[in-house]
């Protein structure tokens, strides 16, 4: 027990580095862990996604693939995997992985869930300052119009500017328009004044994303003409993919004239108020904060691979963090593009109904075993149960139930198996069981007092004399019996006797 007590704090350490976006200390501490603990799952997840703010997490994807075969039901696993194609620029595969990480979240009780993926904080450590970023927007534009660089307020930054009179309060960066042709001349112009760019702007090759001495970030948003068109496009473009699979969009011609500030001459769009049209729709003036200007711009070619992946992992991450109306209108926009998409169809229905029906309870499931020296099957168990409700309860057989149904006593006595199956992230409760299930009708009742609606059985069990009368007589009561996969190979009776082996 000591050993085990010793793995929480050590993991809970690293965790409270990781969370804390201390990468360097965090890699440090799950690097320790992995020294004695090789196998613990939660280690290639957590580490692959410091290498994805490092920029090279493509050597994690065969490592989470691994994973994956073993624990098909790590829903955390798919999303960072699909983070990992993405940075591999394997938008395909990306997009099916996200896809498939969405389909086994739960809509409830995620918002507890600890944040799994790094967020992309813009603005590196500062904090958004409306007084220092808008001396800095004039600044930089002043800047770059004496290199003969005709640079302008474009995006958020133009909205915030034409609709507040001022930058958007909640912001995270500035938002500065040029000449595609012009984005390595303003980015040197920027870096000899001190500049730096922002974890390689994250992949992208527009827009291109740097940081002031002061902190403040700049997005430069390149705009070119498209050949086959004659119209302005823009967009978040990737290196090396064909160009159809990059966020493209269209924007009226750019038309600039020269506005003088105390900071200097800048230029500024004469058709603000078009291009705002173009990008937010006609009713842009009207504050909406439910808009995600990457998702539900109005001014998009298509639903191409690269949207459908910032599409999924932004839904994602909505659904987690227990924000229901962004979920929604993200899954709105996606239908607008895929109206089969069954999925988001569910996904919509479960959110519509949870709307109307806010005192809805969770749907609590019950899970049942010894536990006894903690192994991969039973995680397996377990996660695989947490994905048919929202909330997990586990009934922890006692010693002597142990000893009676097994023949012999637990390794780890009862205090500990719980302490242990309490610590893990998908479990809600834990219990003692308080009678064997072959007392149907008292373990009948003792489940509905929990408020049980699907009880998870070993598939092993399943068609045996014992679980067919349960499985009769909790029909009876409106409790589901579901029988989950069997794990091959691993069993702590094998470990037992792999361990007496002489």
């Amino acid at each position: 027990m000591q050993l085990q007590s010793t793995l929480q704090q050590q993991v809970k350490s690293a965790l409270k580095a990781f969370h804390s976006q201390n990468y360097d200390l965090a890699e440090q501490r799950f690097k320790a862990i992995e020294k004695e603990h090789p196998h613990l799952v939660i280690l290639p997840i957590y580490l692959a996604q410091i290498s994805l703010v490092r920029g090279n997490a493509t050597t994690w994807i065969t490592p989470l693939e691994g994973l994956l075969q073993t624990n098909p039901y790590l829903t955390d696993a798919y999303f960072v995997l699909a983070q990992c194609y993405q940075k591999d620029k394997q938008l395909l595969k990306a997009s099916q992985l996200y896809h498939q990480a969405l389909s086994y979240l739960s809509l409830s009780t995620l918002a507890d869930k600890p944040q799994l993926d790094p967020q992309f904080n813009m603005a590196g450590s500062s904090e958004w300052n409306l007084e220092k970023a808008t001396q800095t927007l004039w600044q930089t534009l002043a800047l770059l119009a004496k290199a003969n660089i005709p640079a302008f307020p474009t995006s958020g930054t133009l909205l915030g500017l034409e609709r507040e009179g001022q930058l958007l309060q909640n912001d995270k960066d500035l938002d500065i328009g040029l000449d595609w042709l012009l984005m390595e001349q303003a980015i040197s112009e920027l870096r000899r004044h001190g500049w730096r760019e922002v974890q390689g702007s994250y992949g992208l090759m527009n827009p291109r994303c740097m940081q002031s001495p002061n902190g403040i970030v700049v997005d430069l948003c390149g705009f070119a003409t498209e050949e086959a068109t004659g119209q302005t496009v823009s967009g978040l473009w990737i290196k090396e993919v064909p160009f159809e699979w990059n966020r493209i969009t269209y924007y009226p011609k750019i038309e600039l004239q020269p506005k003088s500030l105390p900071a200097g001459e800048v230029w500024y769009l004469k058709n603000a108020h078009d291009f705002l049209t173009a990008l937010y729709g006609k009713d842009w003036q009207t504050p909406d904060p439910d808009f995600d200007t990457i998702i539900c711009a109005k001014n998009l070619k298509d639903f191409s691979p690269l949207m459908q992946c910032y599409a999924y992992s932004r839904l994602y991450k909505h659904l987690e963090q227990n924000r229901p109306h962004k979920a929604q209108r993200l899954i709105q926009e996606i239908l607008n593009h895929h109206p089969q998409d069954g999925l988001m169809n569910k996904l919509s229905d479960q959110l519509k109904n949870n709307d109307q029906n806010p005192t809805i309870t969770s749907i609590r499931v019950l899970a049942m075993g010894c536990f006894d020296l903690l192994h991969v099957g039973h995680l397996n168990y377990l996660n695989f149960a947490k994905q048919q409700g929202d909330e997990l309860i586990v009934g922890l057989a006692s010693d002597n139930f142990c000893q009676e149904s097994k023949g012999q006593r637990p390794y780890i006595d009862q205090k500990q198996r719980q302490a242990l199956v309490n610590s893990l992230k998908m479990v809600d409760e834990t219990h003692i069981l308080p009678m064997p299930m072959a007392n149907t009708i008292k373990a009948g009742e003792w489940m509905q007092q929990l408020g049980i609606q699907k009880v998870i059985c070993g598939q092993e069990w399943q068609g045996s004399e014992k679980w067919q009368a349960l499985q009769t007589s909790l029909a009876a009561k409106g409790v589901e019996v579901i029988y989950a996969p069997h794990t091959q190979g691993i069993s702590s009776t094998l470990i037992k006797q792999q361990a007496i082996k002489p």
